[in-house]
């Protein structure tokens, strides 16, 4: 099992943790940070530390997810890359955190990795194509 922090803008890391903890509950690997616009990077940095701090203590590996890539959540998270240990996705979305909380048992780090950027891509969707309208 791995370790798993959303981090994102405002209160979304909440929201999304919330609504998978009513989906599937048991959420003993999982965590979030909320990253507001007044915030200092420096204390959201310390608050994240001690959430991977902990996480590794339990888990061998750790997905990070975040909103998008280029943002301050993300920044943050990308100071913990390490290779086969720790890695950020971003674009998280909540077929994404679904998919992965219910199978993450099923794959290796680096399979889960890939599949649930994949799994996250295809469930982007334009309705009317996806309905034949």
């Amino acid at each position: 099992m791995n370790g798993i922090i959303i981090v994102g803008h405002r209160n979304l890391p909440q929201v999304l943790y919330e609504i998978i903890n009513d989906m599937v509950g048991n959420n003993d690997n999982f965590d979030y940070v909320n990253v507001y616009p007044d915030d200092d990077p420096e204390k959201v940095k310390e608050q994240l530390d001690k959430k991977v701090n902990k996480m590794k203590s339990k888990y061998k590996t750790i997905l990070i997810l975040t909103d998008m890539f280029g943002g301050t959540p993300s920044n943050l998270a990308l100071t913990f890359l390490e290779k086969g240990k720790v890695e950020v996705i971003t674009g998280v979305n909540l077929p994404m955190i679904l998919k992965l909380k219910l199978s993450e048992k099923d794959y290796s780090f680096n399979e889960i990795v890939k599949f649930i950027k994949d799994y996250g891509k295809r469930n982007i969707c334009i309705a009317s194509e996806l309905l034949g309208c």
